[in-house]
């Protein structure tokens, strides 16, 4: 099977290319491409791939701009490191996608799901707009304000005055950028998935930080990084080797900046 490889990252398609021949030696990748124009200028000359890994977001913009341009017949599994919107888009397209960072065993499943149900069948028609629309057209709503205890009774707080929330002994804090500390009424699961992702993001089972609030991301041993933080945070945030790549990625794209 031949495969086309569309990521800008070179660890990260050296990573999937490994992968993909630890799972079958039979696969052969045909090229390895790292933006829209260099993609668009291949597909005009080729059609040698059976199937193409595309991530999501790229270094001249998002993957979305090629179909805007073309239109492709072959299947598709994307790769994104936080998009929450894309990945219910593509799941209501029936494509398949992979969650950053990647896995052996996603991409196994990803191979597996090509071979049941495309591999020696009808091409696939990727339909670019009703993609854009299923991606734009149910956006899901996050939580724009927390109510906080109070003697006299629920005071609303603006989600983004949160510049962090972390765990103390089983309870969750929230620290605003005017340094004042409440309890949070939530598990750190519920807050992950009901605050906007393009403003905070989870950087450890115990911290979740608000974009604006990371003053420097710093190397650690064996791949990991620390965060300093505004308001300053008494002890070291730790960000795990698989989750640096994300966390360096979601901050050089997101809309929180």
């Amino acid at each position: 099977m031949n495969v086309l490889i569309i990521e800008d990252e070179q660890s990260a398609s050296s990573h999937l290319h490994h992968l993909l021949q630890e799972i079958d030696s039979k696969i052969a990748v045909v090229k390895i491409l790292d933006s829209i124009k260099s993609a668009l200028q291949y597909f005009e000359l080729n059609d040698n791939f059976e199937l193409i890994f595309m991530d999501v977001q790229l270094g001249d913009g998002t993957c979305f701009e090629i179909f805007k341009n073309i239109e492709i017949n072959k299947p598709i599994i994307f790769t994104t490191a936080y998009d929450q919107y894309a990945l219910e888009a593509f799941s209501s397209n029936s494509i398949h996608y992979l969650l950053k960072p990647i896995t052996y065993e996603s991409v196994a499943c990803a191979i597996k799901k090509f071979n049941q149900f495309y591999k020696d069948k009808n091409p696939l028609n990727l339909n670019a707009t009703k993609l854009l629309n299923s991606l734009q057209g149910n956006p899901k709503k996050n939580i724009r304000s927390l109510l906080i205890y109070s003697r006299n009774g629920l005071i609303p707080i603006q989600c983004n005055e949160f510049a962090d929330f972390y765990m103390d002994d089983g309870i969750v804090r929230g620290v605003t950028f005017a340094n004042i500390t409440y309890t949070i009424d939530k598990k750190m699961s519920e807050l992950e998935e009901e605050l906007d992702p393009n403003i905070f993001f989870r950087v450890s089972r115990q911290f979740i930080i608000n974009v604006r609030a990371i003053k420097k991301i710093k190397p650690s041993s064996y791949g990991k990084s620390t965060l300093e933080i505004k308001p300053q945070f008494e002890g070291q945030i730790i960000v795990s080797k698989a989750r640096t790549p994300r966390l360096k990625k979601w901050v050089e794209f997101t809309s929180g900046f």
